[in-house]
């Protein structure tokens, strides 16, 4: 079986103004962040406005994440005008396109962390691995438009998310997540953290997040509009991913990347494995040696004592 959440140890909550078990500063990404994306197969998050910078700081750990066939489902707000959200409830699509756009059409004002950081999102929407949806704040009585800080009905700012792995344990994670730029560099931050294996309140929390979730992704609360992410933003993401070759976390970690064998190697590598269970399999050593043996004496004998006899390999060349 792999290796899945109940393997690893969590603390059940990671902040920046705490100190870890060893006594330095609490680093987020690279002692939660990190780990639990390794092991994820699902993540899904709802994760502040849609800005750069939320979109830079929701691709936190996933140099993790890279390497095995994750999904992960993006919710976020849009911070936008009154009228814009009123034209886009109203089913403008145009107005809809180009407010998120403005914001992706603008990479000179982003700092190489930010850039960074929406590159490897742009990458996870071009190669199917994410997928965006964009949640707009309306009156659950009238339908109007809201603005995402109002105080009347519905959730103002939550950045929350469900992470799964393969053997089906979750892990729910929620807490801040200051998206300046500044804190996407310094990584300030907290997360609690709940285990749904671990059963009582911790297995509520989860089930009760993957509820909320699904109802809000699958666009099913009066309260809110959650809407697919425009042709023409995701053309815009798969632009600045195929722009930005060499992806790289916000603090500057590359992802690795696996490389597979071709079809030639992997049967090289075959034989080589299984060549000593073969008749005349003990010759293998001596056949991929980089030692020539002599071509009269293809067994050359040993002495008793067991030092090879003075013909059995040439001597490698004298330096001159």
């Amino acid at each position: 079986m792999s290796e899945g959440f109940r393997d690893y140890t969590w603390r059940v909550s990671y902040r920046t103004s705490a100190k870890n078990p060893e006594g330095n500063p609490t680093d987020v990404m690279h002692e939660f962040y990190i780990p639990a994306l390794h092991l994820a197969s699902t993540y899904d998050r709802v994760a502040g406005y849609f800005r750069s910078s939320s979109l830079a700081a929701a691709s936190q750990g996933y140099t993790s994440f890279v390497n095995h066939d994750g999904k992960m489902r993006l919710i976020v707000g849009a911070d936008l005008t009154m009228e814009d959200i009123e034209a886009i409830l109203k089913g403008d699509e145009a107005k809809y396109s180009e407010a998120l756009l403005k914001e992706l059409n603008a990479p000179e004002s982003w700092e190489s962390t930010v850039a960074d950081g929406v590159a490897l999102l742009a990458y996870m929407v071009a190669t199917g691995k994410l997928e965006v949806r964009v949640a707009f704040r309306k009156n659950a009585n009238t339908g109007a438009a809201m603005p995402l800080d109002s105080v009347d009905g519905g959730y103002v700012h939550e950045k929350w998310f469900v992470m799964g792995d393969e053997s089906d344990c979750h892990i729910y994670g929620g807490g801040s997540l200051n998206e300046s730029k500044t804190a996407l560099v310094r990584n300030a931050e907290n997360i609690d953290v709940s285990r749904d294996w671990l059963g009582g309140t911790d297995l509520e929390r989860v089930q009760q997040a993957q509820t909320d979730f699904e109802l809000l992704w699958n666009n099913q609360l009066v309260h809110m509009e959650v809407k697919t992410l425009p042709d023409a933003v995701r053309e815009r993401l798969i632009a600045i991913s195929e722009g930005h070759p060499i992806f790289k976390e916000i603090d500057g970690t590359q992802p690795y990347k696996k490389v597979e064998p071709s079809a030639e190697e992997a049967l090289r590598f075959a034989m080589l494995r299984d060549a000593p269970k073969m008749p005349g399999g003990k010759y293998l050593g001596m056949y991929t040696a980089p030692v020539e043996p002599w071509p009269r004496s293809p067994r050359a004998p040993r002495k008793c004592c067991g030092t090879p006899s003075l013909g059995s390999a040439r001597p490698s060349p004298r330096m001159t």
